[in-house]
């Protein structure tokens, strides 16, 4: 991601028209240099809707996820919203698996919307465009499917994503979703058949988390 030095959030800041260092060096520091959570930082000490000092005393993640939610996710139609909470399950994506886990075949317009509108979305070029989440974005739709759905819904929307992703060969995205909702009889085979690779290339420690993840019997 696109990470400003503090010299650049001081010029940032200044173009918002705040010039006190001690405050802006403070908020890019909470925001860690990220451009977009610190624009949203700014954006909100400069308009009056967040004094410093309170800004400062919340916690930056909680702040960041309201920020989204009143700024980005609340904006969009309710489909849309939908489209962003179930693409949140997949690390990344591109427009095929996008549109399959959605069931929807508008994905390219809605993925290049958000990225071109700098919605924390990141778009990877090689042979078949990828888009990414911003990870604080994602983990903010998924504090959000997991609050809007009820578990037998969750686990149904986890399972179909792991379904695309193990048939576009993305096992290991796949059986984490797999775990997620619990569905340990769908998540044995899949283990099984990616085990050998992956013992095969040092990462026995892998296979020995998901199988941590399974209850005793």
């Amino acid at each position: 991601d696109l990470r400003f030095t503090t010299e650049e959030s001081l010029q940032l800041a200044s173009l918002r028209g705040i010039d006190e260092v001690n405050t802006v060096t403070a908020i890019a520091d909470r925001a860690d240099g990220w451009v977009a959570g610190l624009a949203a930082m700014l954006a909100s000490v400069s308009a009056g809707q967040q004094p410093p000092a309170k800004m400062l005393a919340r916690d930056s993640k909680e702040m960041l996820f309201d920020f989204f939610a009143g700024e980005v996710f609340e904006r969009l139609a309710p489909p849309d919203r939908e489209f962003l909470l179930r693409t949140a399950l997949l690390p990344q994506m591109t427009v095929t698996i996008a549109e399959q886990v959605c069931g929807r075949d508008d994905a390219r317009q809605i993925l290049e919307r958000l990225y071109r509108n700098q919605y924390f979305t990141t778009r990877h070029s090689e042979n078949e465009a990828t888009y990414q989440y911003h990870a604080l974005f994602r983990e903010f739709l998924l504090r959000r499917l997991e609050e809007s759905a009820t578990p037998d819904a969750l686990a149904e929307i986890r399972r179909r994503a792991a379904s695309v992703l193990a048939a576009h060969e993305q096992s290991e995205p796949a059986i984490d979703l797999l775990l997620d909702a619990a569905d340990f009889s769908a998540t044995a085979p899949q283990i099984r058949d990616a085990a050998e690779g992956l013992i095969a290339h040092g990462r026995a420690a892998m296979v020995l988390t998901w199988l941590a993840r399974f209850p005793a019997e």
